[in-house]
């Protein structure tokens, strides 16, 4: 038999056999148990305990006494969960066994062993951490049982200490034996658990020396039923500096690094969706989840497959408005770079332009008259192809429809030149404009970590049909509403509330808006909150209009805008129009992940006044219409026309 194969074989039967150590019960002795700790720390440390002890690396030779095989060896270890060693005999290539306990992960190359289950490494893990005195026993172990009789060990007087592993490793406990005299270890023994069975190993430690104030086993022989192994330490030092790269197998860390990244956002995005979500017991109902799908989260190979995973994940959550966004890496993400950049131009300007998406396209849905857009010669039912050189090209994320977000606050922002420049097109022609801006009038509101900049609109129609269109719920909005519904409006025929492209907002904005814009008391439904639930109910004001009322909403028409149109829509207080809203109203929070990730996550649930949702279905408007780029170009946006067609003939 060649002498490599041998090696394996023994080192096999490290992992194989089948000795169980008995859990021996003795009495708690805990005073003394104390006192025996502290002098056993002492005797580690004689020179005082080190702070931190974040590295060990050892140089060791061993030898088989019984085949008289000589081994020499090398060990890194970076505690807490990372472990690595090599054996190699002259002539013959290395065996390499690396741990890694972030993935409780581990691979033996030269035996073949490629993976193990998570309370294997674990159990490896407790050995590395048994070998950094400065972890000390008490962090290793749940559980430390002191012996009341002396024990010999190789003519030393020794003193027993049963150690416990946590009982969800469910591993048998470890005996350590100290001299009576120096306090140091002389003895352990364990039982090395495996695929293949288990082994009772014995480790006799003969000598000790002070490595970096620390004493420090150099001597050793581990017996087990099948050989004995001595080891002599030749190099030992603490907080080397260690690579990452050594506890990878070769030609692997890219993919184990990828693997650890993706765990780490499940991990961390599960923990933030049971913290917000209002069902106490969410995470016990749906952690089976994780496991189903963990194989398939830890194969992505980039941030967009595994964003495409994590939402599979939540959508099995039951949640539609749960929404993990990954990196920003297209075209949207750099529109985002340059709004938040603090050298990007000047955000509080306007162009003078409102748009629309119909189709997959952004669409200028109007040009305000007397505005630099104007004067430019830009047009309703253009195509935006282009916003200060940003292509609007598809996003790569989950909701495609964010440039109708985005665009307009593009379109607030000038270029270093104090210039607003846009691309854009009609079915025949593509057009450049540059322009100088005016000053801004939109309106902000912070909703958890996100800034929501709305636009504001209004106009009295030549058939004397009131129009208010405005992207954002929020104080500074309903205000100019109030003083429309007082001033121009007064004495309008009807009312058209546009709420296309409104991202939502402030819920106490939603009851506001109805107090002023119809003479109805509205019952808006219920939230449900973790600590309770709030009824939405409006309060009408005394010089609110009292003309007919029509709503605008589209599939870019969210939360608050959802709520609203529902609310109108369940008490018969106006009529409907555009295209089914977006589904995604129930209140919610975003998080900002590790690695640029984006969590979007429920805080509460809600229900519509007739019993209905909103989440997941939507409000179905009454009249189906959408605006298109046709009609745009001629004057006619076809969902508003309706809707003042049908308040004139109620009127």
């Amino acid at each position: 038999m060649k002498i490599g194969i041998f090696f394996h074989a023994a080192l096999l039967a490290l992992l194989a056999g089948c000795t169980t150590l008995p859990d021996v019960e003795v009495p708690a002795l805990e005073n003394e148990l104390n006192e025996v700790l502290a002098r056993i720390e002492k005797a580690t440390y004689p020179q005082g305990k080190p702070e931190n002890i974040k590295s060990m690396s050892m140089v060791a030779a061993m030898s088989l006494e019984e085949q008289e095989i000589h081994i020499r060896s090398r060990h890194w270890c970076k505690y807490p969960d990372q472990s690595r060693a090599e054996f190699q005999m002259p002539g013959q290539p290395p065996t390499i066994m690396i741990i890694n306990g972030k993935r409780g992960w581990k691979i033996v190359e030269g035996l073949g062993i490629t993976e193990l289950d998570r309370e294997e490494v674990m159990a490896e893990l407790l050995s590395i951490r048994e070998s950094n005195p400065s972890l000390g026993m008490r962090q290793c172990y749940a559980r430390l049982v002191l012996d009341s009789k002396l024990h010999d060990v190789r003519g030393n007087s020794c003193r027993r200490i049963v150690a416990y592993p946590p009982d969800w490793m469910n591993f048998p406990p470890v005996e350590w034996f100290f001299d009576t005299k120096t306090f140091l270890a002389r003895r352990y023994i364990k039982i090395l658990k495996s695929t293949f069975g288990s082994m009772k190993i014995q480790a006799d430690i003969l000598e000790y020396k002070l490595v970096d104030g620390i004493m420090v086993d150099t001597s050793s022989i581990l017996k087990t039923p099948i050989f004995s192994l001595r080891m002599k330490v030749l190099n030992y030092k603490f907080n080397a500096e260690i690579p990452d790269s050594l506890f990878f197998p070769p030609g692997e860390e890219e993919q184990l690094r990828r693997e650890f990244r993706s765990e780490e956002i499940l991990d961390q995005m599960f923990e933030k969706v049971a913290q917000y979500h209002p069902d106490p017991e969410f995470a016990s109902k749906n952690r089976k989840y994780c496991e189903r799908r963990r194989k398939q989260i830890l194969a992505a190979r980039n941030d967009t497959e595994l964003a495409l995973q994590l939402n599979k994940l939540l959508e099995d959550f039951g949640d539609s408005h749960m929404t993990l966004f990954p990196p920003l890496r297209d075209s949207a993400a750099e529109a985002e770079k340059v709004l938040s950049a603090p050298d990007g131009g000047t955000a509080d300007t306007d162009a003078g332009i409102d748009v629309v998406e119909s189709n997959g396209k952004v669409l200028v849905l109007r040009v305000r008259k007397g505005s630099p857009a104007e004067k430019a010669g830009v047009k309703p039912g253009m195509e935006i192809l282009e916003i200060g050189n940003l292509p609007l090209l598809p996003s790569d994320l989950p909701n495609h429809r964010r440039w109708a977000i985005l665009a307009p606050d593009l379109l607030s922002l000038t270029a270093k030149d104090g210039k607003i420049k846009l691309r854009a097109r009609t079915k025949k022609e593509v057009f450049l404009f540059e322009f100088a801006p005016v000053p801004s009038e939109k309106s902000s509101t912070l909703l958890g970590n996100i800034l929501l900049r709305g636009g504001y609109y209004s106009e009295l129609r030549p058939d004397q049909i009131a129009y208010i269109h405005f992207t954002v719920f929020s104080s500074d909005i309903m205000k100019k509403v109030r003083l429309d519904i007082l001033g121009k409006f007064k004495d309008a025929r009807g009312l058209i509330l546009d709420l296309r492209g409104n991202v939502g907002g402030t819920l106490d904005s939603i009851g506001w808006l109805a107090g002023w814009t119809t003479p109805q008391k509205i019952r808006f439904g219920t939230m449900a909150f973790k600590g309770g639930e709030i009824r939405l109910v409006s309060s009408p004001q005394t010089q609110c209009f009292k003309g007919p009322l029509a709503v605008i909403i589209d599939n870019n028409s969210y939360s608050s805008a959802e709520i609203f149109a529902a609310g109108i829509q369940d008490a018969g207080a106006g009529r409907i129009f555009g295209t089914r809203s977006a589904g995604q109203c129930l209140p919610s929070t975003v998080i900002r992940l590790k690695y640029g990730f984006r969590l979007q996550t429920v805080t509460g649930d809600e229900r519509r006044e007739s019993g209905k949702r909103i989440e997941k279905q939507g409000v179905t408007p009454d009249t189906i219409a959408s605006a298109d780029a046709e009609g745009l170009l001629h004057g006619d946006d076809i969902p508003v026309e309706r809707a003042a067609d049908c308040l004139l003939r109620k009127k």
